[in-house]
């Protein structure tokens, strides 16, 4: 279960990729620099044998400073 991050001021031009990796079937959390966004897009890079339908279900974005 790959996944890679990016972010966007705009909606339309994508950063490289932010962060990225495997996730598991419990709590995956994705770590970055502090970066000045709008948007952020989660995209399913990879898929495991017999796993269930990937989804986010709980989805958390802390916001530091201006």
């Amino acid at each position: 279960l790959g996944y890679r991050v990016q972010i966007s001021i705009d909606g339309k031009s994508w950063s490289a990729s932010v962060a990225e990796g495997k996730g598991s079937p419990a709590t995956t959390i994705a770590t970055f620099r502090p970066l000045r966004a709008k948007f952020i897009r989660v995209t399913q890079t990879d898929t495991a044998e017999g796993a269930p339908p990937w989804s986010v279900l709980n989805f958390r974005v802390f916001v530091v400073g201006n």
